[in-house]
């Protein structure tokens, strides 16, 4: 039984491994609280324009692209949520971020999955 639950354990291990091997994680910080009830809402994040390069990088070379949540100042975690995918620009839904220009936005948004609100 012993050498069993060893097999067990060396089976999680490496599943495990290759879990982690295969994501890339990234923290976002909203600047409040209403666009990351926006995001869970419509299972969409809009970003800066660096941080859509990196994040369509990562998504066309790791398996699993894991964003956390979290609103500035509030040192408290908001969810965590997989990027499924980028949106065409032609198929962008029309999202009224708070306080943020549109300007300010990459043309780019990435479809969620959440795992944790």
């Amino acid at each position: 039984e012993a050498k069993t639950i060893e097999t067990k354990k060396a089976l999680a291990d490496s599943v495990m491994d290759e879990i982690l091997k295969n994501t890339r994680f990234f923290t976002i910080k909203s600047w409040n609280q209403e666009n990351v009830n926006i995001a869970k809402k419509e299972k969409v994040w809009s970003t800066s324009l660096d941080i859509c390069v990196k994040l369509r990088k990562a998504l066309a070379t790791m398996r699993n692209v894991i964003l956390f949540f979290s609103v500035n100042e509030s040192h408290e975690f908001a969810g965590f949520a997989r990027v499924s995918g980028c949106i065409d620009r032609a198929h962008r839904p029309v999202i009224n971020w708070v306080g943020v220009r549109r300007d300010q936005l990459a043309p780019d948004m990435f479809q969620l999955d959440w795992i944790s609100k």
